[in-house]
């Protein structure tokens, strides 16, 4: 039983490590650039992370999500900005020291969805979501956000 069990840990496991290997080795993972990018902020480790979603339920396949998490403000702004106009499919902020939410917080990215939650948000800047007010998406209509 726990034979078999191992077993299929492993054929998951080596099975993911194929599919990274081959989006690797093809040049198609889009979050390497961005991992690369945070990297070379300053500080000991990431702030953000880059994952690619597969909901097939939503028909996502290969969709860019950043998680930031149990980070303040600054650091999470840092690592937002270094970004370019990278188009970002979710941004998911959580536990994180967001006092502030600055104007041009979200000025380098492009978002589908974005999620803050327990992050102590307590003042958002006039125009904050400006920059992304036309790219976020309605859940239910699936249109642009209106200002």
């Amino acid at each position: 039983m726990i034979t078999q069990l191992v077993l299929n840990l492993f054929r998951r496991i080596l099975f993911i490590f194929i599919i990274n290997i081959i989006l690797i080795s093809a040049n198609q993972n889009p979050c390497h650039p961005i991992e690369k990018s945070f990297s070379e902020l300053d500080g000991a480790s990431p702030v953000c992370q880059c994952s690619l979603s597969n909901d097939v339920s939503q028909n996502l396949s290969n969709k860019i999500w950043i998680g930031c998490t149990s980070q303040k403000m600054p650091a999470i702004f840092r690592a937002l900005f270094s970004l370019n106009d990278t188009q970002i499919d979710h941004l998911h902020v959580w536990n994180a020291l967001i006092n502030i939410l600055p104007k041009d917080m979200f000025s380098k990215i492009k978002l589908d969805k974005l999620t803050i939650e327990d992050s102590s948000v307590g003042i958002i800047r006039k125009e904050a979501f400006s920059n992304v007010e036309n790219t976020l998406k309605d859940k239910e209509r699936g249109g642009g956000c209106n200002s």
